[in-house]
């Protein structure tokens, strides 16, 4: 008697455990949408997150576990960003000169060139806008987190053009606490913290990998 009163015991403690406890299997890391993030230096070697999360899960948010990244990359001289500007030029001068039909011209080559770009170039989201090249993923330095759920990226741009090289010059991995009801949006912030932080020498880029969500 004494024995299954004990194991009533520990089962219904282990219940209630779990009952109280956040899941990380409940969510998957693209149930969650990161917006307008910002990424700006704080003080010393801190930086300050700041921006949206929509959970559009049915279960509620409580944590997102990530690894933060700064990258130092070295972008050299791009000659369809050159040539972008100069058609930018271009076209200020024929608008100044009433020439709409030139005008008109040159603005439909400069969005073809946008367009373009984006189809070959990177992303501040690759994981919902197009599939990364190799080279791509390699130069970003998202090979290095195959299991990410997901992956944010904000920096200079990928140009097969204008091959950009970069280091990466601070790592650290966080819990950012949020409280996200199933379907609804709210606010996000944080200090993330790094050590023996380099100048950024560079072009300055961050990566934010998602690598598990917690809900209940």
């Amino acid at each position: 008697m004494a024995a299954a009163v004990a194991l009533l015991v520990a089962v219904l403690f282990f219940y209630f455990l779990a009952k109280s406890q956040p899941f990380r299997s409940l969510i998957k890391p693209r149930k969650i949408v990161l917006s307008d993030l910002t990424f700006t230096n704080d003080y010393g070697t801190s930086y300050k997150l700041a921006g949206t999360v929509k959970n559009t899960s049915r279960y509620a948010l409580h944590s997102i576990g990530a690894t933060f990244v700064i990258r130092d990359c070295e972008v050299p001289f791009d000659p369809d960003k050159y040539l972008e500007s100069k058609m930018m030029e271009d076209l200020a001068a024929a608008d100044a000169a009433g020439d709409k039909k030139l005008a008109w011209e040159i603005a439909g080559k400069i969005k073809a060139l946008r367009a373009a770009s984006k189809n070959v170039g990177g992303t501040r989201n690759p994981v919902v806008s197009h599939p990364l090249s190799p080279d791509e993923t390699k130069v970003l330095g998202f090979d290095k987190y195959p299991d990410a759920g997901m992956i944010y990226w904000e920096g200079p741009d990928y140009s097969p053009t204008a091959p950009i090289t970069c280091d990466t010059i601070g790592e650290s991995t966080e819990t950012v606490y949020v409280n996200v009801p199933a379907g609804q949006v709210r606010a996000v912030s944080d200090s993330i913290h790094f050590l023996d932080l380099p100048l950024v020498r560079h072009t300055f880029g961050w990566m934010l990998v998602v690598n598990w969500v917690e809900a209940s």
